[in-house]
């Protein structure tokens, strides 16, 4: 799904509730665990790996054109 951000980064809308998701994702020794983060990532890998080379290979243009 789209978040919305231009960046495409992840952001809290309550950063005081940010702590708490890898309890969720890994649950704990009392709550099951209820992974959201790899599943996503799973559906998205391809998108990802290419994101990632695209920021790289901007990153590196930059240098280059100094």
């Amino acid at each position: 799904p789209r978040t919305g951000n231009s960046d495409n980064t992840m952001k809290a809308s309550n950063k005081r509730n940010a702590f708490y998701w890898r309890f969720v994702e890994l649950g704990t020794s009392t709550a099951p665990a209820h992974p959201f983060v790899r599943p996503a990532f799973d559906t998205r890998q391809e998108e990802a790996a290419q994101a990632a080379m695209n920021r790289m290979n901007k990153a590196i243009d930059e240098v280059l054109a100094k």
